[in-house]
């Protein structure tokens, strides 16, 4: 699981390789990492937090799950980040106050580091949240927008 942005000549030019992976969902306990080959998901990278620096903006990406933990926002705004950005497949989710509470843990990270988050979820929540948490802009559980 990886964000990727390519160029005009579809030339990656950033890669970010989600680092706090969930248990039994995306590799298995006891194995590590370092054994892709048991990884439940495909196309696992590095595991180093990566930084996309655009002339104006420095922002950094938080895979699913990952803006549920303090660790991984932390390390990304100590180099700089400006901007959180999470995507998230919240279509596992059965009920909605699943993919509520899923997104409520995001939104934490915004007003924990003082830094702009923007949340997209495929079925779950949408927000854009300023750096001291407030909320500029929502769309609810299945909207499309």
């Amino acid at each position: 699981m990886y964000v990727f942005f390519p160029d005009s000549n579809a030339i990656k030019i950033f890669r970010y390789d989600k680092v706090h992976l969930v248990p039994f969902g995306e590799y298995i306990p006891g194995f590590g990492p370092d054994k892709n080959h048991l990884l439940l998901s495909e196309g696992v990278g590095d595991f180093t937090p990566a930084i996309l620096s655009l002339p104006k903006l420095s922002m950094a990406f938080m895979i699913c799950f990952e803006g549920a933990f303090s660790e991984v926002a932390s390390v990304q705004v100590n180099n700089r980040a400006k901007l959180l950005v999470n995507l998230s497949n919240d279509a596992w989710s059965k009920s909605s106050s699943e993919a509520v509470q899923h997104a409520a843990l995001t939104g934490v990270r915004a007003f924990e580091f003082r830094s702009a988050l923007i949340r997209a979820g495929n079925t779950g929540p949408s927000f854009i949240l300023d750096a001291d948490g407030t909320e500029k802009a929502r769309l609810d559980l299945c909207r499309e927008g």
